[in-house]
């Protein structure tokens, strides 16, 4: 999306884009909650380092505060989802974040004893979390940490990742936060193929994605010119959850970020409620 400015040419702040970093932003702030669901320490680092403006970011006032209330509440499932398995009977001790943007899972969650948390993303975000990783004394790792290099839309990510001493044969916890609303139809089926060709029996695949209602709610359409504006706009829809990965082998159970937002006491307005078949944005835990 949109850059950062490096300081220098060749900077390894350069190329980070805004919308990592206000996801970032948006964890950041929610420290200021009297009742956090999200504490993030390392994500203020990550955003200063950053060096970018959150004006860069142009969303309405309604829009960017359902935005926000949306990724706390989206990363908090997220993140119960991912304790949930790791201290379950399959004691999967390998988590795979599919195009990890700024996401510092590996610094706030408590993981078992031997886990390792694989991050995939293009080479200058690695780069710039890596850096400010190893520059801030206060941020520690809770788990062993590697990075693959790659782009999950391109051949040979999945090769780079067993490079990085992912193993097929051992349950995985796969984790999709912010990513398959962004890529076509069939660049998702592509990444969804290769994901549960690499899934051992055991393993959770986590997704967050737009759901039928998305295309007609007015937000997420702001969203989607911002986005759009900066060459990425939103690209697909998930009708059915259980028929789109049942395809795939996978096992699931949807909800909605709305319904877990009302169960914690948070607000997400659509306008008008949610209903049935017009779904705004999936929550997806699927197993197999």
């Amino acid at each position: 999306m949109v850059n950062a400015a490096g300081s220098a040419a060749g900077d390894w702040t350069e190329g980070i884009s805004a919308t990592a970093v206000l996801t970032a932003k948006m964890r950041a702030l929610e420290l200021e909650s009297e009742n956090p669901l999200v504490t993030d320490l390392a994500a203020a680092h990550l955003v200063a380092a950053s060096g970018l403006e959150m004006g860069a970011v142009s969303l309405s006032e309604m829009t960017g505060q359902r935005l926000f209330e949306s990724n706390v509440v989206r990363t908090w499932w997220l993140d119960e989802q991912i304790g949930s398995v790791l201290y379950s009977a399959v004691q999967p001790r390998q988590v795979v974040i599919l195009a990890a943007g700024l996401d510092s899972r590996v610094t706030r969650l408590s993981f078992p004893a031997g886990t390792t948390v694989f991050e995939i993303d293009l080479p200058q975000i690695s780069m710039f979390k890596s850096t400010v990783f190893a520059e801030e004394p206060s941020i520690e790792l809770a788990a062993t940490w590697r990075q693959v290099t790659a782009s999950i839309t391109e051949p040979g990510w999945s090769d780079q990742l067993v490079e990085a001493g992912f193993d097929r044969a051992e349950p995985t916890i796969w984790v999709a936060e912010g990513i398959l609303f962004y890529l076509s139809d069939a660049e998702t089926s592509s990444v969804l193929s290769t994901v549960s060709g690499l899934s051992a029996s055991g393993s959770t695949l986590l997704v967050a994605h737009f759901g039928p209602g998305s295309r007609s709610d007015a937000q997420t359409r702001e969203m989607n010119s911002t986005a759009t504006q900066s060459g990425y706009g939103f690209q697909s829809v998930v009708e059915d959850p259980a028929s789109w990965l049942g395809d795939y082998g996978w096992t699931t159970d949807a909800t909605t970020i709305a319904r877990v937002a009302e169960s914690l006491g948070r607000s997400i307005d659509y306008g008008e409620p949610e209903r049935a078949g017009a779904e705004v944005t999936w929550l997806i835990r699927a197993d197999r």
